[in-house]
């Protein structure tokens, strides 16, 4: 029987530990898969390229979980409704999309609130913020979106102020601010705001402590990071390709 293949798509993925964890799951669950990471230039040849590596399956990270949704062949109406694919199941010659983003996050995310009535402050607007705007939506919980480029859904980081900062008690960071390697820069907001009664959850796990995590711990907040999340999603993408 064929090894079958697997992997992530996106750019600039040294910071992934997707192949590292996935490998190691195909390993103790008996199959005969690999997992490779793809570093794509852009996505216009996707279907191209999934059928000349003979992919079963793959991941897909920033900057493409919107940019590939029109290169497949049908989408989930979960994923349609989120407005980002990071999952794609590749069947009979065609390629499927899914998102398991959404499932990482609500499974991780969720344990931490007190409750549903917080005001939640999320930090970027592109494909991974989607499904987390999609979960906070699904759990009716109240929250303001915060981008570089403001519109009438949205507002800037300048208009983040400390008043802003106090009123939201959980603060999600989406965007790849703190990522490795450029482990060194953050989300400008009033950090100085922040206190023990906030709750911050970075989606990077990659450092496992990145600026805006260690903000909050300067603060006595409650952190997460998205390691959890990660395998969360690793493990539904499982199931949605060997099913």
């Amino acid at each position: 029987m064929q090894t079958k293949k697997f992997g992530l798509v996106g750019r600039s993925l040294a910071h992934s530990f997707s192949a590292k964890y996935l490998n190691k799951r195909f390993s103790e669950l008996g199959v005969d898969a690999e997992y490779k990471l793809y570093d794509l230039p852009n996505i216009e040849r996707i279907i191209d390229f999934a059928f000349d590596n003979n992919l079963d399956g793959f991941n897909v990270t920033m900057p493409y979980k919107q940019e590939i949704m029109p290169y497949l062949t049908s989408i989930t109406d979960e994923a349609l409704t989120i407005g980002a694919v990071n999952t794609v199941k590749v069947k009979d010659d065609a390629l499927i999309g899914y998102n398991t983003d959404c499932k990482g996050f609500e499974n991780t995310f969720l344990p931490l609130l007190p409750n549903n009535r917080v005001k939640v402050l999320v930090l970027g607007n592109g494909g991974a913020s989607k499904a987390v705007q999609y979960i906070l939506k699904k759990h009716k919980i109240d929250f303001t979106i915060v981008s570089r480029v403001p519109n009438i859904n949205t507002i800037g980081y300048r208009e983040v102020t400390s008043d802003v900062i106090k009123k939201h008690k959980v603060i999600i960071n989406t965007t790849s601010l703190g990522m490795y390697p450029n482990s060194d820069v953050y989300p400008i907001i009033p950090y100085h705001a922040i206190s023990s009664g906030h709750i911050l959850y970075d989606l990077i796990y990659n450092p496992e402590v990145t600026p805006f995590l260690q903000f909050g711990i300067d603060k006595k907040a409650v952190i997460k990071n998205g390691l959890g999340m990660l395998h969360q999603q690793a493990e539904a993408s499982l199931a949605i390709w060997l099913e």
